[in-house]
């Protein structure tokens, strides 16, 4: 199609394509054929996760492969970061996912979970506010938590990414006393405040957990700067 003045309407819109720079995918298609092999390949390693070994020693040259890697200067093709990603990182995790596994206390994660995250992820939300429903999601979880363990219906939360964040906010809370949570620099002057009235009087905040629960509270008090867990007697 062409203008008025006799301009070719899509070569003056192609020009102006390359011209821009996007984080769309060059070729849908190969992206589409990609998509569909990690999703395939990521179920068939976790139905057959019993047969393979509850963990493997990463070998020295897979350590010095990814340690060594040099800066990248420039990208490199979604295939060959996923061959990567298959050859260097796959085989050699904690082994949390196995049945095998009984070292240590971990979430598994489960098939449905790794489709959820990537749903979760194509959409990006910034769940700080709105009128969107992701939002209204977390609301209702929040409630029904809540509703689960007995809590008035006033009661309010924060889906954390884990527990040493969890804990964090605790301890913010602890610290900034009754109100609202401050933000941003609000609770960074809070937690500046009040430490400043702890080490003058050369004491720490002290907070009571089960001495059985996990190191996330020893990391989370740390970084709030003057707080000290206390171990509490098992009932």
């Amino acid at each position: 199609m062409k203008t008025a003045a006799g301009v070719d309407d899509s070569r003056v819109a192609k020009e102006a394509r390359e011209d821009e720079y996007f984080l769309d995918p060059e070729n849908w298609e190969a992206f589409r054929a990609l998509a569909h092999r990690m999703v395939d390949e990521m179920v068939d390693q976790t139905r057959d996760l019993r047969e393979q070994p509850a963990w493997q020693q990463p070998p020295d040259e897979v350590k010095q492969a990814i340690q060594n890697e040099p800066l990248p200067l420039e990208g490199q093709s979604a295939e060959r970061a996923y061959d990567d990603y298959l050859r260097l990182v796959q085989p050699y995790t904690s082994g949390n996912r196995h049945p095998r596994a009984w070292g240590w206390v971990r979430g598994s994660g489960t098939p449905l979970a790794a489709m959820a995250e990537m749903l979760a992820a194509a959409m990006n939300t910034h769940a700080g506010g709105g009128e969107q429903s992701s939002t209204f999601v977390e609301e209702r979880c929040l409630r029904w938590l809540a509703e689960a363990m007995g809590m008035p219906a006033s009661t309010t939360g924060i889906l954390t990414s884990g527990g040493t964040m969890a804990n964090l906010l605790v301890l913010a809370v602890a610290l900034a006393g009754p109100g609202p949570l401050p933000r941003g620099a609000e609770l960074a002057a809070v937690f500046e405040r009040f430490h400043a009235r702890w080490r003058a009087r050369t004491r720490c905040l002290p907070a009571y957990r089960d001495p059985y629960e996990d190191r996330c509270g020893d990391v989370a008090a740390a970084a709030s700067g003057r707080c000290r867990w206390i171990g509490a007697a098992r009932c």
